[in-house]
């Protein structure tokens, strides 16, 4: 069998590829989604942050659980789980149009959470503690803030920042009934 040569297929100069220049001038502009998909991504990514850090009340006490801290207590399967489901708000804010810092800031969140949480028990206070989807929700609206994406007079702002405080803030929180010194009747 005779072999093929491409040149016999292929014109001259057909084959030669132009050099590309990596410089900012030269790559295509970032589209950034409509303020209406903006909004629905936060409403998303706070209803997420809920079910994940804050989405039971341990019965007597104000403090908040969510899945995360749950799932946490499955050994590396559960805290992998939970790191896996809140790179999803690194996602998000990638598209959004957040600066590296931020997005940085929010991967040391997640990386805090995951190595803190591989510790057993240890590791599942923290998940209750550390919340990193809330607190990767509030360094996302504020960076949407300071870009001017969001309105500061904003409907949507204001629940944000609400889904960010206790629900019960009139139950006194655990530490303000340790730091009262102990007294008999």
């Amino acid at each position: 069998m005779k072999s093929l040569n491409p040149s016999q297929f292929v014109p001259p100069g057909a084959l030669r590829v132009p050099p590309v220049s990596l410089s900012e001038e030269n790559l295509p502009a970032r589209s950034l989604p409509a303020e209406e998909d903006l909004q629905r991504t936060l409403v998303r990514l706070e209803w997420l942050s809920r079910i994940l850090d804050e989405a039971i009340t341990i019965p007597g006490t104000s403090i908040r659980v969510g899945w995360d801290a749950v799932l946490g207590l499955i050994p590396v399967l559960g805290d992998g789980t939970t790191t896996v489901i809140s790179t999803y708000y690194l996602w998000e804010a990638n598209r959004l149009g957040a600066r590296k810092r931020v997005l940085l800031k929010m991967l040391g969140n997640v990386g805090i959470d995951f190595v803190a949480g591989a510790v057993p028990l240890v590791g599942d206070l923290v998940d209750v503690a550390w919340r990193a989807n809330r607190r990767n929700l509030n360094a996302l609206v504020r960076e949407m803030e300071q870009q001017g994406r969001i309105p500061a007079d904003s409907p949507l702002l204001e629940r944000l920042r609400r889904g960010s405080q206790p629900r019960a803030a009139h139950r006194p929180s655990v530490r303000n009934y340790l730091s009262r010194p102990f007294m008999l009747p």
